[in-house]
């Protein structure tokens, strides 16, 4: 299981792709991937139990840096293996990140990624248009 969090945050002062680039994790395993104005926090199953801190701290270095964490576009992804069947996870997120929802499916750089890491989503989003 690898929980993948999808980050949009809005600049209030100053550019924002300016001050991305400061924005570390905590933990050394998990990743922060920055794109134009997308970030992605990557944790991988052993470290599953940080998501929360990793998010939290997120959000205190974009209101440390006058950006705002919007929750409204802010997404998460849990990769699971086949013989996965639980849609639960075993952390809560603080107060005021609750409202970030967990989805089954992000599109990164055009490219639709499912929970399973198959194409049939992005293949059938392709055969529709």
């Amino acid at each position: 299981m690898v929980h993948v969090t999808k980050i949009n945050a809005s600049a209030t002062h100053f550019s924002r792709s300016l001050k991305t680039h400061s924005a570390i994790s905590l933990e050394t395993c998990n990743r922060l991937i920055k794109f134009a104005d997308d970030t992605y926090l990557i944790v991988p199953e052993k470290n599953s139990e940080s998501s929360a801190a990793e998010i939290a701290h997120i959000h205190e270095w974009a209101k440390k840096n006058n950006l705002q964490l919007n929750c409204a576009k802010t997404k998460e992804l849990i990769f699971r293996g086949r013989g996965s069947r639980s849609r639960s996870s075993s952390y809560d997120l603080p107060p005021p990140l609750q409202d970030i929802e967990r989805v089954t499916s992000l599109t990164v750089l055009g490219v639709v990624i499912n929970d399973r890491l198959t194409a049939a989503d992005h293949v059938s989003g392709l055969l529709t248009t």
